[in-house]
């Protein structure tokens, strides 16, 4: 197994799980500090906002920034400073102090933006690519479990130890995670890198990139479908159980549990679907994107056209595994095909491109929920779905020789 055989990735892989585990029970405590001082639940709302606007605008313009710099630096010092401003939020919340707590939370996820493209584009610099799928298989399903057993027992700990003290355990994850990076055994790339081009420049060329490449712009398309479901499912989700099982509190913990034991069972099975030569083959990657969005989309439907809550749970479980799959298909290709000097802009982008995705999908839903209802609605994220992948199909067939991912002309000096 590859953590047990890659130190480097091993320290990776654990310093990632304790900093997903705190800033899901980060979350759960600011949702109840936020209530507490305004007594209201849509004020909540505002905690995702804080979280998207960087994603969507900040990992945009950090690509070339990323890809100029030392990864393992760089991520050491963005947990470092999330550590700080970390501790300066249980202050804040100790002193009550609502805007300047909200304000900590936005400079946070605004190194956070930066640090999720930077970690994509440090891993296959640490593992042999013949390890890319397995190194992503095994951080989706571990981090979708953790996000999973930290919100359902969350609210346990919160009532354990209360809101200062959970934030401050959230704190040091940070720190424990930098501590970790900082046994990884890295060599930085020998690739070189631009340094006299300018910033805007470097952007445009990562643009062009994408836009050039029949690959990334395949991975684009298909992830950006993907959170733009993800967007409304998440509503559906807590929608159904609420208000159409009536399951309240202890049904979204099943439901959960439901979707955690699904990515184990996509852990189980991944290696087995997503082969090298699928990564390295355009027609090969179109035919098993259509396969598995088209499962997706049905298994989807089917989930929220059910009347029986249980049945509803095994068909959460079955619907994550083909979502999950193209998950790590699209993220894998892009880590096996992507030379060292491009990755930090192109997972940048693609941060900025899904998470666009996701906002459209769940303001799409809150304007049409009002005329259809959420079984309708799944059928046409099915249908959507679908369509999605057939015109990545199409896009693969008109581009049967694919562009090598490098740059026609870059101004080099070696990274540092």
């Amino acid at each position: 197994m590859l953590v047990k055989r890659n130190g480097s990735f091993r320290n990776l892989y654990f310093g990632q799980l304790f900093s997903v585990f705190g800033d899901w029970i980060k979350t759960i405590s600011l949702i109840g500090f936020v209530f507490h001082l305004t007594g209201s639940a849509n004020a909540t709302g505002i905690l995702f906002l804080l979280a998207i606007i960087p994603q969507i605008t900040v990992s945009f313009f950090s690509g070339p920034f990323i890809d100029k710099f030392n990864k393992k630096k760089l991520i050491i010092y963005l947990d470092f400073i999330r550590f700080v401003l970390g501790i300066a939020l249980v202050f804040s919340v100790y002193l009550e102090q609502l805007l300047l707590g909200l304000a900590i939370v936005f400079i946070t996820n605004v190194f956070s933006a930066i640090f999720i493209p930077a970690r994509s584009a440090f891993i296959p610099q640490i593992i042999d690519k013949d390890d890319i799928v397995a190194a992503n298989n095994i951080l989706l399903v571990s981090f979708n479990v953790t996000m999973a057993v930290s919100t359902a027992i969350g609210g346990v700990i919160l009532a354990f130890l209360g809101t200062h003290n959970v934030l401050l355990l959230s704190a040091f994850m940070y720190l424990l995670s930098a501590v970790f990076v900082f046994f990884v055994k890295y060599t930085p790339s020998t690739e070189k890198v631009f340094e006299q081009t300018s910033y805007v420049k470097q952007l445009k060329e990562g643009y062009s990139l994408v836009k050039e490449s029949s690959l990334l712009k395949s991975t684009f398309l298909m992830n950006g479908m993907r959170d733009f479901v993800t967007g409304a499912v998440n509503i559906m989700f807590n929608t159904i159980i609420l208000t159409h099982f009536l399951m309240g509190d202890t049904g979204i913990a099943y439901g959960y549990t439901a979707t955690a034991v699904g990515f184990l069972a996509l852990g189980l099975i991944a290696k087995k679907f997503i082969k090298k030569s699928v990564l390295e083959n355009q027609n090969k990657l179109a035919n098993f994107s259509l396969t598995m969005v088209t499962l997706y989309g049905v298994l989807l439907a089917v989930t929220f056209s059910l009347n029986n809550f249980w049945f509803f749970l095994v068909f959460i479980l079955l619907m994550n595994i083909p979502q999950g799959l193209l998950n790590i298909s699209f993220e894998s290709s892009v880590m096996h095909n992507a030379t060292d000097t491009h990755k930090g802009r192109v997972f940048a982008f693609l941060m900025t491109f899904t998470r666009l995705g996701y906002v459209f999908g769940l303001l799409m839903f809150i304007a049409l929920s009002s005329v259809l209802s959420v079984s309708q609605y799944g059928w046409l994220l099915c249908l959507l779905l679908v369509l999605t992948g057939i015109i990545n199909k199409k896009i693969h067939s008109t581009n049967v020789e694919e562009k090598p991912l490098v740059s026609s002309n870059e101004v080099y000096t070696h990274e540092g």
